[in-house]
């Protein structure tokens, strides 16, 4: 699934085709379930078995996750449940701005999150290689956030709350962005919350 926008639910979906962004100009929100949930409804019982890949470079967000690119919902809560994601979750492209790389989730934004049960055991992995040096003269603000189960919860969620219940996570984190000019965290269970 591209987006989903409205109330909506996700209920026991299996993906086990690979995912892969290539292009685009704003952001890029790539996942196995889906690239972009702004609901509020709940997803449950999913499974990806697909590598999610990105390639393009954009100016904005790139948020990838196995399960979610980005939640970005204003309401109070949103609920993961039982979902897995085994397969690898890579961004390849060289960074221009912010990525947020996700087992389960790349980047939660506007909203408080629960996730229960949820397992990843994919590799997460940051392999853009070097930033251009006028990158680095120019100071282009690279923020790394990878993590086996959330990226990064946004600074815009300013009272968000996250909760884990029975998550496992695994796989391996791999950051190979040489000369970042900003900030890079990485976590087991989210790589930042502001």
């Amino acid at each position: 699934l591209g987006g989903i926008t409205y109330d909506a639910s996700i209920y026991n979906l299996k993906v086990t085709v690979s995912d892969k962004a290539t292009g685009g100009a704003g952001g890029n929100f790539t996942a196995g379930i889906c690239g972009y949930f702004n609901s509020k409804g709940t997803i449950t019982g999913c499974v990806n078995e697909g590598t999610v890949t990105n390639n393009a470079a954009v100016k904005d967000w790139t948020c990838l996750g196995g399960i979610v690119g980005c939640l970005a919902v204003a309401a109070d809560e949103v609920v993961l449940t039982g979902n897995k994601n085994l397969a690898p979750v890579v961004n390849t492209a060289v960074l221009a701005s912010r990525v947020a790389i996700g087992g389960v989730v790349g980047r939660l934004d506007k909203t408080s999150l629960v996730l229960e049960s949820c397992v990843n055991t994919g590799d997460v992995t940051n392999s853009g290689g070097v930033i251009d040096q006028s990158q680095i003269e120019n100071k282009v603000p690279t923020d790394i956030y990878m993590s086996a189960l959330l990226g990064v919860l946004d600074k815009s969620a300013t009272s968000a709350t996250l909760i884990y219940t029975n998550c496992v996570a695994e796989g391996t984190l791999t950051n190979i962005e040489e000369a970042n000019p900003s900030k890079t965290a990485i976590g087991g269970f989210v790589g930042f919350c502001y």
